[in-house]
Parts: C-alpha cells; structure tokens; sequence
C-alpha cells in the first residue's frame, strides 16, 4: 500500500507540474506545437514505476496462493481497479505455497 501511495502522489505532482509547465510555454511561445510537452515527467516516472508495481503484485499473488499470471487481470475493463483492490484484501495464506516457504521473521 505504501509503494501505490508514494506512486500516486509523486504522479499527481508530476503530472501537476506539467500543467505549469505546459501554462508556461503556451505563455511564452503562444500555440503549443508539441502539445503536452510538459506532461513528459510524470510519463517518464509512470513508465519506471510500473514494472515494480507488476513485481509486487505478482509477490501479493503468490501470498494469497494464486499464480502470478492473475496480474493480467488488470489490464480487464471493468475488474481492473476492483479487482485488483479485492486480490489484494484477501489474507495471505499461512505456510508453505508452491512458489515457497514464509519468509524467516515474518509472522502471520
């Protein structure tokens, strides 16, 4: 939950400081040719930040015992967001699963 958190606020700022960016050089220059120059930031950031975001849900995943591929899920109209939310509520199974034993230290 941690990680989605910092993800969406640094996103919202990043993306906020695109609309700054983007008043800023329509200001200055008048017609924008490059349209939403000033958004690249925060595609950049959520570009980066999308394959640990896959990683730590396909490691929720495995937690709850189900296969990493339920992941995919995500990318279904209509499950994507409550869906995912759903998976990721569910407890984690207690002991060993098939991608391995609980890690040393961590109680359930």
């Amino acid at each position: 939950m941690g990680l989605f958190l910092f993800t969406l606020i640094v996103f919202f700022a990043l993306f906020a400081f695109g609309v700054l960016i983007d008043a800023a050089i329509t200001a200055i220059v008048g017609d924008l040719e490059f349209g939403a120059l000033g958004y690249a930031p925060a595609f950049v950031f959520l570009l980066l930040t999308v394959l640990p975001w896959f990683a730590l849900m396909v490691r929720r995943l495995h937690d709850i015992g189900l296969s990493g591929w339920f992941v995919l899920l995500y990318f279904v109209p209509g499950f994507n967001t409550l869906g995912v939310l759903a998976l990721g509520l569910i407890p984690s199974k207690v002991g060993e699963n098939p991608w391995g034993p609980v890690p040393a230290g961590v109680r359930i």
